[in-house]
């Protein structure tokens, strides 16, 4: 890609397929919940938060 050498402890990663042939039809989603709310927990829990994502 041309990138110097300061980019050697990076992940470089684009939105673009090699052939440009490929696309994609259908549904993407995210949910994000903090377990503050839920005072049956541990303490220790409330600063934690589930995150799922899917498509």
């Amino acid at each position: 890609m041309g990138l110097s050498d300061d980019y050697h402890d990076y992940d470089v990663i684009t939105t673009t397929n090699s052939k440009n042939s490929v696309t994609t039809d259908g549904l993407e989603w995210s949910w994000r919940q903090s377990l503050k709310p839920f005072a049956a927990l541990p303490k220790w829990t409330r600063g934690l938060q589930v995150w799922v994502n899917g498509s």
